[in-house]
């Protein structure tokens, strides 16, 4: 999921700014959501540094700070030294802003006119929709090297990287199923039997109920039946599988 920032100084603004990011991305189905809605450049710079994941940038290029170099081109220009790859979408009033962009080493993939509502809010459509596009185009270009699971939750489609996936869990819940991230349980309609057979052979079908990530494990006890995975959960092994297992493991 892409993290998207907002950061104006004008509250008024972000909250426009904030209500029709949320619309578009319900409506267009996007994997992204806004983690932050700020007038503080520090508190968006501080942020995306811990998260240390590609994001989407709505900035505001006239901030009014005490330091007066800190605007919105400074921002981007921070940004891009730890994340490269992000979307910076400037929010302006000024039209013709390359020449800065340039000058800022900042890649900017829009310029919003702010002025005038009736565009601007069209702009930012365009603009989720063409990151979108893009990184559709990206996850099928490294399919083949990194391949990934494609969950569908109510009208939106998610795309999580096998590699990232702990382990898929039947759910209490009658024919769904939890799949488990490091940072997330997603809980969606599905078949397990129809998931192994999509996930490939790095995933272990270890009992009814648990489908595993081999590169996820940190332990497993035979003893006791159980697989500790690296996120602390515990999955169940059948009798029927630990030799299997075993075998798989080298154990």
């Amino acid at each position: 999921m892409l993290p998207v920032y907002i950061c104006d100084d004008e509250e008024k603004m972000r909250k426009i700014l904030s209500d029709e990011i949320a619309r578009q991305i319900l409506i267009g189905g996007h994997d992204m959501q806004t983690v932050l809605c700020t007038g503080d450049p520090e508190e968006l710079l501080d942020m995306a540094r811990q998260k240390q994941k590609r994001g989407i940038y709505f900035l505001d290029v006239d901030l009014k700070q005490k330091r007066s170099e800190r605007d919105g081109f400074w921002v981007g220009r921070e940004i891009r030294k730890f994340d490269p790859r992000g979307f910076i979408i400037y929010i302006t009033s000024f039209r013709d802003l390359a020449f800065k962009t340039f000058q800022y080493h900042v890649e900017a993939l829009d310029y919003i006119v702010k002025d005038d509502i009736l565009k601007m809010l069209p702009a930012i459509r365009d603009c989720l929709r063409v990151i979108a596009k893009r990184m559709l185009e990206e996850m099928d270009a490294e399919t083949s090297a990194a391949p990934y699971f494609t969950v569908k939750m109510a009208d939106s489609l998610r795309h999580i990287p096998l590699a990232e996936i702990i382990c898929f869990e039947t759910s209490p819940r009658t024919h769904r199923i939890l799949l488990y991230t490091e940072s997330e349980r997603l809980d969606f309609i599905g078949k397990l039997s129809e998931i192994e057979e999509q996930a490939g052979n790095n995933f272990i079908r270890c009992h009814r109920a648990f489908l595993v990530n081999r590169e996820k494990i940190r332990s497993v006890d035979l003893k006791n039946n159980e697989i500790t995975m690296q996120n602390g959960q515990i999955c169940l092994v059948s009798r029927s599988m630990k030799p299997k297992l075993a075998e798989i493991c080298r154990l």
